[in-house]
């Protein structure tokens, strides 16, 4: 795998990376894009029509202000997003991520809010390079970090995932 670390390091070096930021306005959720200005009774009948279960949470009473969450499965606690409208359009849309669970979970999670901590601390700017590699016996995506002369790489492969953390 170190050797596998070093090329794909290698090859970030030599590829151009895409370091423009996009600015988007909508999500995909519940089986459709939800677009900030959407009206809300289109947003709503398009997820019910797709079997998704949308519910005004507590004390969304004001018809200003409404957010309503979606999820697949009204038994399930666990919603897939949510949706907010201001006078009737939508304001904002949160797409939940999976969740994943058990000791090696846990372990990664703190090691990428560990290592993501570091780069912050210091108070510099922090640019993120993402980069989908493909070549003759390599396919990994690939996530850089940078902060100053701290970069954090992180590799997902076939056969997993690994953070490793350098000073440049």
């Amino acid at each position: 795998m170190k050797n596998t670390f070093i090329v794909i390091f290698i090859l970030l070096l030599l590829y151009p990376l895409n370091t423009n930021a996009v600015e988007a306005d909508s999500l995909f959720i519940g089986g459709m894009d939800i677009k900030i200005g959407m009206k809300k009774n289109e947003v709503l009948s398009k997820l019910k029509e797709k079997n998704y279960q949308v519910t005004l949470t507590q004390g969304s009473n004001d018809k200003l202000m409404e957010k309503w969450l979606i999820s697949e499965d009204p038994k399930m606690a666990t919603s897939v997003g949510s949706v907010t409208f201001q006078n009737n359009k939508v304001s904002s849309v949160a797409r939940d991520w999976r969740r994943f669970y058990g000791a090696e979970a846990i372990s990664i999670g703190r090691e990428l809010v560990g290592v993501i901590s570091k780069l912050v601390e210091g108070g510099n700017d922090v640019r993120v390079f993402v980069n989908d590699i493909k070549e003759p016996g390599i396919s990994a995506e690939v996530i850089i970090l940078m902060s100053g002369r701290h970069c954090i790489l992180i590799t997902v492969d076939s056969k997993g995932i690994q953070i490793s953390e350098s000073i440049l």
